[in-house]
């Protein structure tokens, strides 16, 4: 509609305004995010076969990656890797995308001079290996948590995502025999807990 709304004005001769064009193009944009969320979301709620991955290696190359733009925002992301092994079964890619979307959900409420962590362990039980991704921002209340991973909820209007990344990701983790949780942090803030099931365990 915006870009045939400018398509009329221009042939009409219409002096156009930069500002019309931007939101333009951010509506294409965004458009783009939810047929992308969309078609990754279909991917997650289809049949997969697992494959055995390494839980302390994955995190570690997702931390990397986000700690250059963590840096620009002045938040610091560490890492903690419990002892022993840390191997589980997935959907391959699901362990990925599921950290890069805790993540990102994380640096975007978080304030500067803040740390998220990301760890590593597993479960009391010790049939399930778990990672964590914490913040320390305003978190989310019963409420909003029981509703985060309903399709398309967002928890303020004005964000700038779909509502499908904690489905998307949930489904992953559905997909691969575990869960996604979310908890409070001691404190204040969210706590994201992917639990997945130990490769011995899924061996056995």
């Amino acid at each position: 509609l915006r870009l045939e709304n400018l398509q009329s004005r221009i042939e009409h001769g219409e002096q156009i305004d930069t500002t019309d064009i931007e939101a333009a193009v951010d509506e294409v944009s965004r458009l783009s995010r939810l047929v992308s969320d969309l078609l990754q979301l279909a991917r997650a709620d289809g049949a997969a076969s697992l494959v055995e991955v390494d839980l302390g290696q994955l995190a570690s190359e997702r931390v990397e990656m986000w700690r250059a733009m963590a840096e620009v925002a002045d938040i610091n992301v560490t890492l903690e890797i419990t002892p022993g092994a840390h191997t589980a079964t997935a959907v391959p890619g699901a362990v990925e995308q599921v950290l890069d979307n805790a993540i990102d959900n994380a640096m975007k409420v978080s304030a500067a001079g803040s740390t998220i962590e990301v760890v590593v362990g597993e479960s009391t039980a010790g049939k399930a290996q778990v990672v964590r991704v914490v913040d320390h921002a305003v978190g989310l209340s019963d409420t909003e948590k029981a509703q985060a991973f309903q399709r398309f909820w967002r928890a303020t209007s004005d964000s700038e995502g779909t509502g499908l990344g904690l489905p998307i990701a949930r489904a992953l983790a559905l997909a691969s025999g575990g869960d996604l949780v979310l908890l409070d942090t001691a404190g204040g803030g969210l706590t994201v807990e992917l639990r997945l099931l130990a490769a011995s365990s899924a061996t056995s």
